[in-house]
């Protein structure tokens, strides 16, 4: 392969001077940070003299004395009338939607705010150190009283008397946890807070939510606690807060107190990221608890899979099917699931033999295309995708798909020089639809029909820089890609694939991230002037 000359590219790149104007201008667009919601927050003086007038308005417009005859809603005001006689305007919600709050303003109000709205609504970000300094008010959760954790229903400002979101809190020390242990929503903590979780801390928790389980009747006779219960919704909350940290060695220690077999302990593995010496040491705890980690994003168990495979001994424990599993995210059911194609609610309604008939990404390469094509090129199953009512006749429209229409789905794909190359000649066929009027009737029938393989994947990433850099050298290979190129993005920023055989829908969507087009287009204009270019395409049009 020679490589190509600047003034090659440049000419290849000006003869489909559309496409890459259209395709950077988006990839600009979908790069540009997005702008958060503009801060519309006044000043505290100005937000409450307004609402305090305007509660007087609805009062006046009553005609009746000492608010006779006002309801107080729920909605407006926390604890309806209740809530309006112990705090005033300060329960109204709106007071705490639209004020800029500051520690001058909090100070000055500290005995009139209700504070578990300020925490719901507020935008003001507490310290540990502040909390300390008004421990005092806030409405911290005390089970001993009966008291419930504050959930916003919709819009109800009216259920519960104690603060259950830690969104607008920072990192707690251990010392302050187990400080407020008796008094804090435990639950609303590990759910929302912000903490790292050590050995002793963990068990503190534990031992707490083990007493609840205790008290509800909820462990069983070998005295540990069942499913639904208040310690696994502990480990659960704990799993699913990002606001949570926990050490690998934590990890283990919380095993040795808990078992092994109490329900989805696993999960806490990837809140770390493994060594070697993990993965010896969860199989010999248990074989099958590695497998949460099939949920984590791609680039993590690509990291994961290049361990194992490194490693002779792990991957010969672990075995192949394993690193495939790995690579993909699961069995060969995570490509049905992943590719979306099948009527809503009838998401598990697979056959094995559809799934049999599916490679594992992690083996998808020329010989395996040239071996399958003629297979990958019959439909596979076909599904009903949505119903058309007219006054007349009613339209019932089922998608065909190929094994390629669910690998054109598939991220876990990651294209080479070599592999490009060859899809750039062969041709693969994607499914069709039909319609069926009134019930039987078959309408419109497009059957399945071919595509370039290279267009169909190009939305798919490169595997590596050196792979990518070889794609870049060759003219062939850039001008097929350019020419073949067809992109449509909606509102949501959703990018499809097309042809003009086939109708724009679910079935078009592809894969989140750039693909190789991408890269060939955003690669060339870094060292060339975009409006420049633009301003020349235009010229020779």
């Amino acid at each position: 392969m020679n490589k190509m000359s600047d003034k090659e590219l440049f000419c290849i790149f000006l003869k489909h001077s559309d496409v890459v104007i259209n395709r950077y201008e988006e990839l600009v667009k979908q790069s540009m940070p997005i702008q958060k919601n503009v801060n519309l927050r006044k000043e505290f003086k100005i937000v409450f003299e307004y609402i305090e007038q305007q509660v007087e308005e609805e009062l006046r417009s009553l005609g009746a004395p000492d608010r006779e005859g006002y309801r107080f809603p729920d909605y407006l005001f926390y604890l309806g009338e209740a809530g309006y006689t112990k705090y005033g305007i300060f329960s109204r919600r709106e007071l705490y939607e639209n004020v800029k709050w500051t520690i001058d303003v909090i100070d000055t109000y500290k005995d009139s705010i209700a504070w578990l709205l300020l925490f719901e609504y507020g935008d003001f970000y507490f310290s540990e150190e502040i909390l300390r300094k008004y421990d005092r008010y806030i409405p911290w959760f005390n089970d001993a009283h009966g008291e419930k954790r504050y959930i916003p229903f919709t819009v109800d400002c009216k259920w519960g008397k104690s603060l259950g979101n830690f969104k607008n809190i920072g990192k707690l020390s251990y010392d302050f946890i187990l400080s407020h242990i008796s008094v804090i929503d435990l639950d609303a903590l590990c759910e929302t807070g912000e903490f790292e979780i050590n050995d002793y801390l963990f068990r503190k928790l534990y031992n707490v939510m083990k007493e609840k389980d205790v008290a509800a009747n909820m462990i069983s006779e070998d005295g540990k606690s069942i499913y639904n219960s208040y310690v696994q919704q502990f480990l659960t909350n704990i799993q699913r807060n990002p606001r949570v940290s926990i050490s690998r060695e934590t990890i283990y220690d919380i095993i040795d107190t808990i078992g092994v077999n109490v329900f989805n302990w696993e999960g806490l593995l990837c809140k770390n990221e493994l060594i070697e010496e993990d993965f010896f040491r969860i199989y010999s705890i248990k074989h099958n608890a590695l497998e949460v980690l099939f949920d984590l994003d791609f680039e993590i168990r690509r990291k994961y899979v290049y361990l194992i495979e490194s490693n002779k001994s792990l991957l010969e424990l672990l075995g192949i099917n394993f690193v495939k599993k790995m690579y993909q995210g699961g069995s060969l059911i995570r490509l049905y699931n992943t590719a979306n194609l099948y009527s809503y609610g009838n998401k598990s309604k697979v056959s094995d033999i559809v799934l049999n008939k599916l490679p594992y990404t992690y083996d998808f390469s020329i010989d395996l295309i040239k071996t399958n094509i003629d297979l990958w090129n019959q439909d596979l199953y076909e599904y009903f995708e949505h119903m058309q009512r007219t006054p007349d006749t009613n339209y019932s429209y089922y998608n065909r798909v190929t094994t390629w229409d669910i690998l054109f789905k598939q991220e876990t794909i990651l294209l080479t020089y070599d592999l490009c190359k060859y899809l750039m000649n062969i041709n693969v066929k994607i499914g069709g639809y039909y319609v069926i009027e009134d019930v039987s009737y078959i309408g419109e029938n497009v059957p399945g029909f071919y595509v370039n393989a290279l267009s169909l994947f190009q939305f798919k990433s490169v595997l590596n820089k050196s792979e990518l850099k070889k794609i870049l050298a060759d003219a062939d290979l850039v001008n097929s890609l350019l020419s073949n190129a067809v992109f449509i993005s909606d509102s949501s920023g959703e990018n499809y694939w097309i042809s003009r055989e086939n109708k724009l829908g679910n079935h078009n969507i592809a894969p989140k991230g750039p693909g190789i087009v991408d890269y060939v287009v955003l690669d060339f204009f870094k060292d060339f002037s975009f409006d420049k270019f633009k301003e020349l395409a235009t010229r020779s049009s």
